[in-house]
């Protein structure tokens, strides 16, 4: 892990590198499991999630997900989480696992590394609050 990447994670809410990332998956690969059907879940907070995420994904931020983590899907559906910088999305996916989801993989990298490389984003609309 490089040192820039685990200062992000510490910005991101963990306290050291992870010491087990054997699941990380990296964006190339998450954009393959994208394509392939992949479930992906962002694991960050609600203010960041109405910035914009993944295309597709479903949203639970990893406090709610840690706590109750089950899911909408089977136990063998492949599953990648993710978050700003991968701490997150690390600890959501252990959670995950520890729950019965063998296929869970989490983004080693954030959700700002997807957008810039240009893969599928979107954002909920925006209402103005003029407009009546």
């Amino acid at each position: 892990m490089s040192i820039l990447h685990w200062t992000r994670s510490l910005i991101d809410g963990a306290k050291a590198p992870p010491d087990d990332d054997s699941t990380a998956v990296s964006l190339a690969g998450a954009y393959r499991a994208y394509r392939a059907g992949a479930r992906f879940v962002d694991v960050r907070q609600t203010f960041e999630w109405r910035d914009g995420h993944i295309a597709g994904s479903v949203h639970r931020p990893v406090d709610e997900l840690v706590s109750d983590p089950r899911l909408t899907v089977t136990a063998d559906a492949l599953i990648v989480t993710y978050c700003a910088a991968g701490a997150r999305a690390a600890r959501a996916a252990a959670a995950l696992r520890a729950n019965g989801y063998a296929r869970v993989r989490a983004l080693a990298v954030g959700y700002g590394d997807w957008r810039r490389a240009g893969y599928p984003v979107e954002r909920p609309e925006r209402r103005d609050p003029s407009a009546r």
